[in-house]
């Protein structure tokens, strides 16, 4: 029989009263053993261990006051990570800005350029650097959250040539692949699904389109946004509207729940064992005043796993 375990103000007390909990919600059909595994000065990682399972579940609470970065900014999004150089990228759609963060240094060595321009350059290697489309602010919003259904996703192949793979949708979001490159999963926002296909490593080809989760999101809150997986195969989602990041297992439900001081959740993504957590503005900032306050910034928390690693792609010269 399923039972839920709720910490209650258990949960609350380790960190005191000037740190918010991101709490986790644990679901079990056995006892689980709880541990504290580590305590840091701004953090602490509880890992509750299930009997016979490969799977922990994490408990977090970490500083709301003082986010990773303090940004401010309307919209992050996209963050990737390079190990190659120690640098965590993302963007500010409605600003129209690119930055980059040494992160093995310190949050003071973050660079910031701006996409106005609408500029696309390669590197030695090929690698693009910097991409912006051409919308004005609504426009963007419109890309971003959707009204019509004239989305996509496309694929594109090191030969250069540019598919389209799932069209007539509204709000296509993130994206991710599992562990043996055989199954790739897809948000789209307005559904409020995330969606797995089969998917061919040699072809790129994607086929049997079923709904794998669905959130019961409304007027666009609490739906589906930026997702990354975990080298057990876990999908960490975040959700827009909704204050949190979902740990999802490979059959479908739900077995963490990362909660954050701010409702627009946009994506997060793995360095080594941090999730580095984006986040947007808030949207009625009279009503959500705490939210407001806290909105558009870098989160950074420990979860004890690592991300899958990403593959590196040839791309055609510029």
């Amino acid at each position: 029989m399923r039972r839920t375990i709720d910490f209650g103000d258990w949960q609350r007390s380790p960190c005191g009263e000037e740190h918010r909990w991101f709490s986790v919600l644990l679901i079990s059909d056995a006892d689980f053993g709880i541990r504290v595994l580590k305590t840091a000065e701004r953090s602490e990682v509880v890992h509750a261990s299930m009997p016979g399972s490969r799977g922990q579940f994490i408990l977090f609470c970490i500083s709301s006051s003082t986010p990773y970065l303090a940004l401010n900014s309307p919209l992050l999004e996209g963050p990737f990570y390079n190990a190659d150089r120690g640098e965590l990228r993302f963007v500010d759609i409605y600003a129209e800005k690119v930055f980059v963060l040494s992160v093995s240094k310190s949050p003071e060595t973050l660079r910031e350029f701006s996409t106005k321009d609408n500029t696309i350059g390669c590197a030695p290697t090929t690698a693009l650097l910097t991409a912006a489309a051409a919308y004005s602010r609504r426009d963007v919003r419109r890309q971003n959250v959707g009204s019509t259904e004239d989305g996509m996703v496309l694929r594109l192949d090191p030969d250069g040539k540019l598919h389209r793979v799932v069209e007539n949708v509204i709000t296509p979001n993130g994206m991710g692949w599992n562990r043996a490159n055989t199954v790739m999963f897809w948000a789209e926002s307005r559904s409020g699904n995330v969606y797995a296909f089969d998917y061919d490593a040699n072809t790129g080809d994607i086929r049997n389109q079923r709904v794998f989760f669905h959130l019961d999101g409304a007027n666009n809150f609490n739906v589906p946004d930026g997702l990354v997986i975990d080298e057990e195969d876990n999908i960490w989602l975040a959700l827009w509207g909704g204050s949190a990041v979902l740990r999802i297992s490979l059959d479908g439900k739900v077995t963490g729940k990362i909660e954050l001081p701010t409702r627009f959740v946009t994506c997060p993504v793995f360095v080594g064992t941090e999730l580095f957590i984006t986040t947007a503005a808030e949207v009625e900032s009279e009503k959500y005043s705490e939210s407001a306050s806290y909105a558009g910034n870098i989160y950074r928390l420990d979860v004890g796993v690592k991300g899958l690693p990403k593959y590196k792609v040839p791309m055609p010269a510029c």
